[in-house]
């Protein structure tokens, strides 16, 4: 019996120890690649942690990759600012149903509307869409509401719930 608990220690001892070893070994066999400008970044800053100086081509590839990215945000920017001016075009062509698609009248039924004007809304999507309730139409909601709800703005299925302060007959 003491013979089995000893040899059971024993087994214990040698497979966490190898577990512990296992543990300290790894190294990722797989290190991540560094692309030349990361090299290049690196090797200016182990220069500068001993004290070296940056040679002319080290100083030229810095000020490029400062230009470029000053180029690229800008680029970014720009396309940004576009993008925020043609969505303030479309909610103010929203306001008055001018880029709308077509239109799913729903007020003597729901006190709604419905506008479509994403690129998903063609005339059968629309007239599927408002053949249960309500009446197609490829003019825009009528313009008395009390306000709306877009829905989807600016994408494929964009399109905007109008209520209307009607009295619903039941």
């Amino acid at each position: 019996m003491k013979l089995r608990n000893i040899f059971g220690a024993f087994l214990l001892l040698v497979v966490f120890s190898a577990c512990e070893m296992e543990t300290e070994e790894l190294v990722d066999i797989n290190p991540p690649e560094q692309t030349e400008h990361d090299k290049r970044i690196d090797a200016e800053n182990e220069r500068e942690n001993q004290g070296g100086e940056l040679t002319q081509d080290e100083i030229d590839d810095l000020e490029f990759q400062e230009e470029y990215d000053k180029a690229m945000e800008e680029a970014q920017l720009e396309e940004d600012s576009a993008l925020v001016d043609e969505l303030i075009e479309l909610e103010g062509k929203k306001q008055t149903g001018e880029a709308a698609r077509g239109s799913c009248d729903a007020i003597a039924e729901a006190s709604t509307c419905l506008e479509y004007y994403g690129s998903f809304w063609t005339e059968t999507q629309m007239e599927l869409n408002c053949s249960t309730s309500g009446v197609f139409s490829t003019k825009p909601c009528p313009s008395e509401s009390l306000g709306g709800c877009n829905i989807g703005n600016g994408g494929s299925t964009d399109m905007v719930t109008w209520f209307y302060n009607r009295v619903v007959a039941y």
